[in-house]
């Protein structure tokens, strides 16, 4: 198995601002040992952490990710709108995350949003900022719902584990996991039945649910073979 058993959402979304290095800081402090976070690109091409296309939800500021250039970062409060005792907390780049989760010595789950950005593209500069920032090759999974971006991930960049993430198992799952050689498949513990991720499970994949908040529930999907939970919430979790 690649990951943990338990990852960290957002690094610990549930305590601290999702997608910040407060949040990485404090994953780690609690013990987790892999975090999953979300990259996609600025307007001058610097990668940097956050999940939406826009910015309203998750800073101080409204308007599209994709307008801002990295010299706009300084003016945007990414903690604020989480509570005052985050004030002030940066919109990371990714360099920054890269540099920040390797001194910690977690593991770090890497999505890709693409959003209107060409897959070819994003898959390039992120592979770039990697070589960059070396990232241990065992404690890192590239995962994104873009099968288009995982495989033009693929294309140059063969030995890194990617996982493909889905809602609802798509038919063809056989096919697309195959294509990009996937370590996993990542899916929502909502919408895939036990029957459906244990046929992918026996196929040798890893499999990693998300957004799992409730211990029971987690309990129940590791043993039913899932290899890891991703979740908002690591402290109602044994960690372990």
């Amino acid at each position: 198995m690649l990951t943990s058993r338990l990852i960290g959402h957002r690094g610990v979304a549930s305590l601290a601002p999702e997608n910040t290095l407060a949040g990485i800081r404090l994953a780690a402090e609690m013990g987790v040992k892999w975090v999953e976070v979300d990259v996609t690109l600025l307007g001058d091409d610097t990668p940097i952490l956050i999940h939406d296309a826009d910015l309203a939800r998750c800073s101080n500021a409204e308007g599209l990710v994709i307008d801002l250039s990295r010299r706009d970062l300084k003016n945007i409060d990414a903690g604020s709108w989480f509570s005052k005792e985050y004030a002030g907390e940066p919109l990371p780049l990714l360099s920054d995350a890269l540099t920040l989760i390797s001194h910690l010595g977690l593991g770090l789950n890497l999505e890709i949003k693409t959003h209107s950005i060409d897959p070819d593209k994003i898959a390039h500069i992120v592979q770039s900022c990697l070589r960059s920032n070396p990232f241990p090759a065992d404690k890192l999974l590239i995962s994104s719902f873009e099968h288009e971006t995982l495989q033009a991930w693929y294309q140059t960049e063969k030995k890194t584990a990617l996982g493909y993430l889905v809602e609802a198992l798509p038919d063809d799952w056989q096919q697309r996991l195959d294509m990009i050689r996937a370590r996993s498949l990542n899916f929502d513990w909502q919408q895939v039945s036990a029957r459906e991720f244990m046929m992918v499970k026996e196929s040798g994949f890893e499999l990693y649910s998300y957004t799992c908040n409730d211990p029971e529930q987690g309990e129940l999907l590791w043993q039913q073979g899932v290899d890891g939970v991703i979740t908002d919430y690591p402290q109602r979790f044994p960690i372990s």
